[in-house]
């Protein structure tokens, strides 16, 4: 990443230098930030190709600093530092999102090798916004039962005689994108592919309900304390008629 800025936050004197003797033949420039308001500065100042984040520092991680790096933009490198033993904090801490992660003590090469996955994992997490719009067209299909599922070709556009379940639409859809996720580890793609299948599905069953959840929970087949705490986590509106 040859002329690219890279940011360290991080209070622990060993792991800053670790990074940066890594790191400092690959970017033109690394800065550090000790505390949220210094990151948010950073942040504000310049645009960072990547951003290494310790976790151990209890400030940073009570900080919601990683919600407010992903709110300015998709175009950096997250990457987590996190001791061994905190380690079973990341599934809360990541939310869903594809972020690599280091455990320490750092190893040089775990370093190189972690972020050139980050790389990977950025790029498919491009892949899976795009997918995401393929995503919007299962709701005719969920909601008119017995039709197609229209199948599409490199534009968009509609194939004639294309796969006709719901499971050849869904496995054409992914095809090309998990793919290019062989080889990306510490990327969380199970759980926002289920995550966005998930929302239209359930948004779905509680507009053909009219909002009645108990319903909406005999349609989808679970139970109504579980769709209640998916309509929760999904911050999904409940419309009533």
């Amino acid at each position: 990443m040859p002329k690219e800025r890279v940011l360290v936050v991080c209070n622990d004197n060993d792991t800053c230098q670790k990074i940066n003797k890594n790191l400092k033949k690959k970017f033109s420039e690394i800065a550090y930030a000790k505390t949220p308001l210094e990151t948010m500065a950073q942040i504000e100042k310049t645009s960072f190709a990547a951003i290494f984040i310790d976790l151990d520092d209890k400030k940073i991680k009570d900080s919601r600093i990683i919600e407010k790096i992903g709110a300015k933009g998709d175009n950096t490198i997250v990457i987590l530092v996190i001791s061994k033993k905190k380690i079973a904090l990341l599934p809360k801490i990541m939310k869903g999102n594809p972020y690599n992660y280091l455990i320490k003590p750092l190893h040089p090469y775990e370093i190189n090798i972690v972020l050139d996955s980050a790389k990977r994992a950025h790029s498919l997490n491009k892949e899976f916004k795009a997918l995401k719009t393929n995503i919007k067209e299962l709701e005719d299909t969920i909601k008119g039962s017995g039709q197609k599922v229209p199948s599409s070709d490199s534009k968009g556009g509609a194939i004639e005689g294309g796969p006709a379940s719901l499971e050849a639409f869904i496995e054409e859809r992914l095809n090309r994108f998990i793919k290019k996720l062989n080889g990306a580890k510490g990327a969380n793609f199970y759980d926002m592919i289920i995550t966005e299948i998930e929302k239209p599905l359930i948004s779905l069953a509680l507009k053909e309900t009219k909002g009645n959840q108990i319903k909406a929970a005999n349609l989808l087949g679970i139970n109504r304390n579980t769709l209640r705490k998916k309509v929760t986590e999904l911050k999904l509106s409940i419309h009533s008629e």
